[in-house]
């Protein structure tokens, strides 16, 4: 089963929106990357993880930051992946 990832990137100033890309990560390895775009003025990356493992995963994603923004990586969240 897909499993949708989002991470939305913030900054202090709320009026200025980050750009770049995000990476998604699954137990320390990487399961894809993507774009921010604006969504209702959120900087917003999204990633649809595919063929994931049934049992425990650790998740967090990680902004790699531009000329304006440094590098964030969020907290690890879990997830349990069951059979269908």
């Amino acid at each position: 089963r897909p499993l949708q990832l989002m991470a939305v990137v913030q900054t202090q100033d709320s009026s200025d929106l980050p750009d770049g890309t995000v990476v998604f990560w699954r137990d320390g390895v990487v399961l894809g990357s993507a774009t921010l775009r604006a969504i209702d003025s959120r900087a917003v990356a999204q990633l649809t993880a595919q063929d994931l493992s049934v049992g425990e995963l650790g998740l967090s994603a990680e902004y790699v930051g531009t000329g304006r923004f440094r590098t964030s990586r969020s907290s690890v969240v879990q997830h349990r992946v069951v059979e269908p």
